[in-house]
């Protein structure tokens, strides 16, 4: 676990099969998963840069939704206009 932490504080961007790879070029043997469970026992996380599609697919959607709904009810404003 100190090997573990210390490479985490080295190289925060590591995930669990970066740091199996570290750890089995220094001789020690040990899996992924268990890797991945002195993770989450010591609260390590790798660092990534998080993606951005949620919020871009709910700019569309909301985009979309604007589109739709201008089209689908500027028909009916026009059609009561006239019938009145």
């Amino acid at each position: 676990m100190r090997r573990l932490d210390e490479l985490h504080l080295e190289r925060p961007f590591m995930g669990a099969r970066m740091l199996r790879d570290q750890l089995d070029r220094a001789g020690i043997k040990v899996g992924r998963r268990r890797v991945g469970t002195l993770m989450k026992r010591m609260g390590i996380e790798a660092l990534y840069r998080r993606s951005n599609w949620q919020r871009n697919y709910w700019q569309r959607f909301h985009l979309k939704i604007k589109k739709s709904c201008s089209d689908k009810w500027s028909h009916l404003s026009i059609g009561f206009a006239g019938g009145l």
